[in-house]
């Protein structure tokens, strides 16, 4: 399974895909920790026992990837949405 960060920085979105096996230091090698993991019932299993990070919103199930973004680039998609 994949993992695709995205990011706002300097006002560009900027997209990263890791295997999810990595993600964890790769995130910590980008200063975000780890405040949970994912263990609702109600979450689609594949889900289940993916970390939450400070500062991202995820993992939000992508197909049979994951994916996280930050506020900035969610609030960026939902506005591009809304328009449509």
């Amino acid at each position: 399974m994949k993992a695709t960060i995205i990011r706002t920085i300097e006002g560009k979105i900027v997209t990263t895909v890791y295997d999810v096996p990595a993600l964890v230091p790769a995130m910590k090698e980008l200063g975000l920790k780890v405040v949970d993991v994912v263990n609702e019932p109600y979450m689609e299993e594949y889900l289940l026992g993916l970390p939450r990070f400070e500062g991202l919103i995820g993992p939000i199930g992508d197909g049979a990837n994951v994916r996280y973004e930050d506020i900035d680039s969610n609030e960026v998609f939902f506005d591009t949405v809304s328009r449509a």
